[in-house]
């Protein structure tokens, strides 16, 4: 979705990160490869998905589920679509 918002900003005239910053979320691999390559946050999906699975799991079982919140952290990978000049 931010490559396709860095598409339509250029469409408008407006240039990134000049103009407006664009950063995205999960860290695709196309992402380093945009011009200008996305900023992104890079998520521990692996982590997200197995606990979403046993959420789920839990309950479809109709088992107690002991919490539904959790903090993950992420990694921001500056790249040049939020880089200043």
């Amino acid at each position: 979705m931010a490559i396709g918002a860095i598409r339509a900003l250029h469409e408008h005239g407006q240039r990134v990160p000049q103009d407006i910053a664009v950063i995205g979320i999960d860290n695709e691999p196309a992402a380093a490869y945009a011009i200008p390559s996305l900023s992104t946050v890079a998520l521990p999906i692996v982590e997200l998905t197995q606990a979403a699975t046993q959420c789920a799991v839990m309950l479809a079982n109709k088992q107690p589920v002991t919490s539904l919140h959790h903090t993950y952290l992420g990694q921001l990978i500056v790249r040049e679509s939020s880089l200043s000049a």
